[in-house]
């Protein structure tokens, strides 16, 4: 919620009563961004779901078991995960263009807030490697 604020709040410095604003509306843009992170996430599950389908050792077992682990492995199980990371931020992008115009933004100002809330609050998290935590 603090980065989504912050980062709406430094998006709109153009915008009048920008503080209102944000206080107003970054509840929805939050909880949308929450959305487009499962979203992503549930692709990533699928994915290292269909591990066991592989025989022993394969690549393809290999990169559906990495993207659990460490995606920085094996470029596959990296490429899902970055695919993973650009599916939600472009969900991310097109909710908060909804809500900014919904709410009252100019077309150009929604699309330039969402574009910043896109690119600074994508679920980057997800490349972090597990076995770091784990191991």
């Amino acid at each position: 919620y603090i980065i989504d604020r912050i980062v709406l709040y430094l998006s709109m410095k153009d915008y009048p009563e920008r503080k209102a604003f944000c206080k107003q509306n970054t509840w929805k843009i939050c909880l949308a961004g929450f959305g487009a992170d499962f979203a992503g996430a549930v692709l990533l599950f699928l994915c290292s779901n269909v591990s066991v389908y592989f025989k022993e050792g394969s690549f393809m077992e290999s990169m559906f078991w990495e993207i659990d682990n460490n995606p920085f492995d094996n470029v596959g199980s990296f490429l899902l995960v970055a695919a993973s990371i650009i599916i939600a931020g472009i969900i991310i992008y097109y909710l908060d263009r909804s809500i900014l115009k919904q709410n009252g933004l100019e077309e150009t100002q929604a699309k330039k807030s969402a574009l910043w809330m896109a690119i600074a609050t994508a679920p980057y998290l997800i490349l972090i490697p597990t076995t770091l935590i784990y191991d």
